[in-house]
């Protein structure tokens, strides 16, 4: 059994463990919320996980006071590698943590299990490794003022998809409330995989990069738009196929929660 699948077992036996403490609990101790989104382009830390396309995207929390469990998944297109289809239609996230309230600080420490069922197996395209992988979290946001938060996060994870190694992800943003219906947020992250040359690029490749994006949500009838810009230290990253996808992009996402 790999470590993978050890940890999101031991993830499930978690989960299932919060859930029957918190179906003990007081009902209102106890929310389970969910939502979903279409978006014209996935993109995860800058990078495009749909070929520039489209995606429908959605999952479902469960809350008792301040710890969290929870689940998410969207389609994929990482297109081909030469000859040979990459074949991951889908990821699916597990996730876990705790958001204490430390002073001023709403910080959360937890736990993300990216998985990619019904993925094919990596090596008939010649790629190294496993597509699935986990990451430990750990963010908070401060309040500026009444309108203003600032906040940070860190991700690393031991191994990253396809034999990363040792890597991590740095990120700083804020928000800016601007009414109740608008919002205006933005954040700048830094990506740094352990393994020499991981991001493959049309000029290369490199093991670093440097994303940002800046955009506003208006919310009304119980829906979410949300218009974003998103750019790359980067911009000529191609992953698996000869197509860029860290490139600039204006990005759409319709979000509704349930």
């Amino acid at each position: 059994m790999t470590k993978m699948k050890r940890f999101i077992g031991a993830a499930l036996m978690a989960g299932a463990a919060f859930v029957g403490m918190a179906g003990a609990a007081h009902a209102d101790d106890l929310s389970i919320t969910g939502n979903v989104a279409l978006t014209t382009d996935y993109r995860f830390r800058g990078i495009s996980q749909t070929q520039d396309a489209g995606a429908i995207q959605g999952g479902f929390d469960l809350t008792y006071k301040d710890f969290y469990a929870g689940t998410w998944a969207s389609n994929l297109n990482f297109g081909s590698a030469g000859l040979a289809q990459i074949h991951v239609p889908m990821e699916l996230d597990l996730y876990a943590g705790w958001r204490p309230k430390l002073g001023p600080i709403s910080a959360d420490i937890g736990v993300i299990a990216y998985t990619y069922p019904d993925a094919g197996n990596p090596g008939s395209a010649g790629l190294p490794g496993d597509w699935n992988y986990y990451e430990l979290k750990v963010s908070g946001t401060v309040p500026l003022s009444d309108a203003f938060t600032l906040g940070g996060a860190v991700y690393y994870s031991p191994e990253w998809a396809l034999k990363g190694g040792s890597s991590y992800y740095a990120e700083l943003n804020g928000a800016w409330t601007v009414s109740p219906a608008l919002s205006i947020s933005g954040a700048v992250g830094y990506a740094k995989a352990g393994t020499d040359g991981y991001f493959v690029q049309t000029s290369g490749s490199t093991d670093n990069y440097t994303t940002w994006n800046v955009g506003a949500t208006y919310t009304t009838h119980g829906f979410g738009i949300d218009l974003r810009y998103v750019g790359n230290s980067e911009n000529d990253i191609t992953l698996f196929s000869p197509t860029e996808v860290s490139d600039d992009a204006v990005i759409l996402t319709l979000k509704r929660a349930l």
